[in-house]
């Protein structure tokens, strides 16, 4: 039996020039993933443990085309069938042999794929070519894809040509029943006043439903099958009110995202709210600067001058200086490696040194006191001066003062931004003192994520409930008591919700939502 049968009457009057047009879009996408499944089974047929390797550069070096020549030259003798071939041949002076330029392959007329001696190699009809360096550009590979390169592209027509008659029912389908699904879930959310949106989608309309102020739930209504499923609508709706009503903290539930780290842990450390911005901190930060400049009064000509960097030489040099009471840290960052040295006392970080700054650890967080550039920092943080920064002879003698320093002010703060801040840092450590051996012991996948967030519910505990979805609980800043047992609590309830539901349901929680719904 013929292993590759030559095409029906039918399947080359499939041939036109609209289908063999160069492809765009969806259609290239769907050509290349063909080619790429076909030159797969070319290669597993071939056993050859080389498909995978990276591609070397091509060069049209004369080596590279003599060996192009070659295989152009073996694969005339290759069977074609169905396939009509037309060789292309350089122009050659008198008793030289000709040599070939280009061989077309066509079907019925219609162009379907050029071999070429010259970069690209390989040109099919739907775009895209194909250099010498590629997998695909090989003696044996070729000559295993040639006689089946007709059909190849029947194929691949005939399944385009039944994705797009799919695409085109959906499409029917839609738009008959995009009014239909949205007119029929607006009149049933009207009988309790529920504020919507609606987005419409390929297969679906996308329905958000507002349950509170900070919480509303997300149903796909397919087109197929929503009048069919209509009736499940309010009484899932019903199912999360009662959940909201009953559970002790906000949540979410939704699918699997992927950036998720399983099994740890990440805290940020608490700033000061709107930090940057906020005139009061500007305030704090300017006397702060003042006392500094107090305490290492710098060269007013500094401002007028770049200081240079401290070099990667003299930040290793420092980074090798042990000084009495401090703990240190080395870091290096960018191609060039510089060190970044942090500097800590009583186990809290106090005191960072880069190249181009020195920053101070305060109650509301990082702050650059010390500049290469001062002039260019004054107008870029709203006027804020800083110091120069100092002479790197001078550091070592610095560094125990800004420590005796920094110590000095945590002691003396005790403003009311300062004592709240303290308490959500309070409660944020606690956070992360609870929850994990909770999660463990339960045998739970979880994950932990404490930001540095000012949100009444900043703190997020994900998780994981199946192979598709997560449960989150969004927890607060300002009071740890009971934790555990709202956990457990309110992960049991959004368990039981799942379960009841007689609709498939997102639940999305959010501080700013800026959705704009339709009111009933």
């Amino acid at each position: 039996m013929d292993k590759h049968p030559p095409l029906t009457p039918e399947e080359l009057a499939s041939f036109t020039a609209a289908r063999l047009q160069k492809a765009q879009g969806s259609d290239k996408r769907h050509w290349r993933a063909a080619l790429r499944q076909l030159v797969a089974e070319l290669g597993r047929e071939l056993g050859r443990a080389e498909q995978a390797r990276r591609p070397r550069r091509y060069h049209n070096s004369g080596e590279d085309l003599e060996r192009t020549d070659e295989m152009l030259q073996a694969l005339l003798s290759c069977p074609t069938p169905d396939l009509e071939v037309k060789v292309h041949h350089y122009p050659a002076k008198k008793g030289e042999e000709r040599r070939i330029k280009r061989i077309d392959y066509s079907i019925d007329g219609y162009l379907v794929l050029r071999l070429s001696h010259y970069s690209p190699h390989f040109r099919p009809f739907f775009g895209g070519s194909y250099t010498q360096d590629e997998r695909i550009f090989s003696l044996d590979l070729l000559r295993l894809m040639l006689p089946r390169y007709a059909r190849f592209c029947t194929e691949g027509m005939l399944a385009l040509n039944g994705k797009k008659h799919e695409q085109l029912k959906e499409a029917k389908i839609r738009s008959v029943a995009t009014g239909s699904v949205g007119v029929m879930a607006k009149s049933l959310l009207a009988t309790k006043r529920y504020a919507h949106h609606l987005r419409s989608e390929q297969k679906s309309e996308v329905l958000r439903v507002r349950l509170n102020e900070r919480q509303r739930a997300e149903l796909r209504l397919p087109y197929s099958s929503f009048v069919q499923k209509a009736k499940h609508l309010l009484p899932t709706l019903a199912i999360l009110d009662g959940l909201l009503a009953e559970s002790p903290l906000p949540l979410g539930i939704g699918y699997v995202r992927e950036h998720i780290g399983w099994g740890q842990t990440h805290r940020s450390k608490l700033n000061f709210p709107g930090q940057g911005n906020s005139p009061q901190l500007l305030d704090y930060q300017r006397e702060e600067l003042k006392r500094l400049a107090q305490l290492f009064p710098p060269d007013r000509m500094d401002y007028f001058r770049l200081r240079p960097r401290y070099t990667k030489e003299q930040l290793e040099g420092l980074a090798e200086l042990k000084i009495p009471g401090l703990d240190q840290s080395v870091s290096s960052h960018g191609y060039r490696h510089i060190p970044t040295i942090t500097y800590s006392q009583q186990g809290r970080e106090f005191l960072i040194i880069d190249e181009e700054y020195v920053a101070l650890s305060t109650w509301r967080g990082w702050e650059t006191i010390m500049l290469h550039e001062p002039r260019h920092y004054l107008f870029r943080q709203n006027m804020l001066e800083v110091l120069p920064l100092p002479p790197f002879e001078q550091l070592a003698d610095i560094i125990p003062r800004l420590a005796s320093y920094a110590l000095e002010q945590e002691k003396q703060a005790s403003t009311p931004e300062y004592l709240e801040i303290q308490r959500r840092r309070n409660v944020q450590l606690e956070l992360e003192r609870i929850i994990p051996p909770i999660m463990e012991a339960s045998g739970e996948q979880y994950a932990l994520e404490l930001p540095n967030s000012w949100d009444d519910c900043p703190a997020r505990l994900h998780v994981h409930d199946n192979a598709r979805r997560t449960i989150t609980l969004y927890l607060s800043y300002t009071d740890a008591a009971n934790v555990a047992d709202h956990v457990r609590l309110a992960l049991e309830l959004a368990r039981k919700a799942v379960a009841d539901a007689p609709m498939a349901f997102q639940l999305r929680y959010s501080e700013d939502d800026k959705t704009i719904w339709t009111e009933f």
